[in-house]
């Protein structure tokens, strides 16, 4: 079977790593793009299975009012960083349909709020309520008319989408000119990623259709007609989690126990295996040394710009 890149289309490609799923995945590379890409996609009516109600949790809550309050925190310091650019406007959040607490606060200082995502949003009759407007429908499939937004968002959904060059497109046809373009995307040039292989944590096969690099962005990013204004290598949201998960997996524990322990009872999403719970008492044990080493990693990643996720904000040119 003929193996060619989803995004430039080359077939100068080389597999990186097996992933042990049943059916199993290929993770492979394009270094012309500098992308990497999951074998095989799978079409949305495979992919569905893997995205049940409890991975979004109830009303939109994975996890304990700990971790809850901290992930706000992590919304207020991107709030933050659009406003340097954008002071008021009209915003687009593509994929926000499961955690819909960003765009709650951005029309809680007066922005008009719009969100889109293939799942409708358990609630949705309260973002109604409070002025926010939502589609559910695939966003290249999306009704909105041309340089209509000031700000679009892709916030760790890039790599969810099939076709991530055309949302990239679609998005650039939506902003007006100058308009802001946000996107995070986990980032395969990561220590924990180059160090962890298929155990990252990040890699989240077969959700994740493409695995993308900061110089492969950047490119997708120049052709498509963005100039990147700010990156970051500075995820504390999502990347010191990450590295804690990344190294109880590369341990041989049960892939993910820790995120699936940390969700709520509604939103766990693994099932309870032989020995699991010898795991678990383990796996806390030995959780505050785990933390430690991944504080250290962390800001190492950052020092060295090869952090576990990459934050790239950009202008429409």
């Amino acid at each position: 079977m003929r193996i060619s890149c989803g995004i430039c289309g080359g077939d100068n490609v080389r597999k990186l790593f097996d992933i042990g799923h049943q059916p199993p995945f290929q993770v492979y590379n394009c270094p012309d793009c500098d992308i990497a890409f999951t074998i095989p996609a799978l079409p949305e009516t495979g992919i569905s299975r893997y995205y049940p109600p409890a991975y979004y949790g109830r009303e939109g809550r994975k996890f304990n009012k700990l971790i809850e309050f901290l992930v706000y925190l992590s919304r207020l310091r991107r709030v933050q960083r659009i406003l340097r650019y954008v002071r008021r406007g009209r915003i687009l959040d593509v994929g926000c349909g499961g955690r819909p607490h960003f765009l709650s606060r951005m029309n809680s200082i007066g922005w008009e709020a719009h969100g889109n995502d293939i799942v409708e949003s358990p609630r949705l009759k309260q973002l109604e309520a409070e002025g926010i407007r939502f589609q559910v429908r695939g966003f290249l499939e999306s009704g909105y008319p041309d340089e209509y937004f000031d700000v679009v968002v892709f916030w760790h959904v890039l790599e969810h989408l099939p076709k991530p060059v055309e949302a990239l497109r679609k998005a650039r046809s939506l902003l007006k000119p100058g308009g802001l373009l946000v996107l995070a995307v986990p980032n395969r040039e990561s220590l924990q990623a180059g160090w962890a292989g298929p155990h990252w944590f990040h890699l989240d096969i077969p959700r994740h259709y493409f695995h993308f690099t900061l110089g492969g962005m950047k490119k997708i990013l120049g052709d498509g007609g963005f100039t990147p204004l700010y990156t970051s290598h500075f995820s504390f949201e999502q990347d010191i989690f990450s590295c804690i998960q990344t190294l109880y997996n590369r341990a041989g524990f049960r892939h993910d126990l820790l995120y699936d322990m940390l969700r709520t009872r509604d939103a766990k999403i693994g099932g309870r295996g032989k020995g699991e719970l010898a795991q678990t008492l383990v796996v806390l044990v030995l959780l505050p040394f785990a933390a430690a080493a991944a504080l250290l990693l962390f800001f190492l990643e950052v020092a060295l710009r090869r952090g576990g996720t990459v934050e790239i904000y950009a202008r429409k040119e």
